[in-house]
């Protein structure tokens, strides 16, 4: 079973988890990148939700034409759960909108912070220059 799922929605996955990674590298790297990273997070989060809440309907075009199936129906119609595609969409978008939220306001409270910081730097050579 968690094969055939890794299968199904193996896509949607990766385009959430590769850069969740790419965060995860960033952050423990403690470099500037890192809420940009977080952003591309929530923003293919919200990205996937759209493609959830498409499961029932089916109306979104795939990439591979009438020939695809569609990952999310797939999966959510073996569950006996293809009502809950709408629901659980709203739940990715919503939480894809407010880590990207956060992202942005993590990444202006990040570059004010450095923008401080180098200030700071710039004052205080220029008094031990002085000196």
């Amino acid at each position: 079973m968690f094969g055939e799922t890794m299968y199904i929605l193996g896509g949607s996955i990766m385009q959430v988890l590769v850069p969740f990674v790419w965060f995860l590298v960033a952050k423990r790297e403690a470099s500037a990148l890192a809420p940009v990273a977080l952003f591309f997070t929530g923003e293919s989060t919200v990205d996937v939700s759209i493609y959830i809440r498409d499961a029932e309907t089916r109306i979104l075009p795939l990439l591979g034409g009438s020939h695809s199936k569609h990952d999310w129906a797939t999966f959510l119609g073996r569950l006996d759960m293809l009502g809950w595609g709408v629901p659980l969409g709203k739940v990715f978008f919503f939480s894809g909108l407010i880590i990207s939220l956060g992202a942005i306001a993590w990444g202006i409270n990040l570059s004010f912070r450095i923008f401080q910081q180098r200030r700071l730097e710039e004052v205080q050579f220029s008094v031990n220059s002085k000196q």
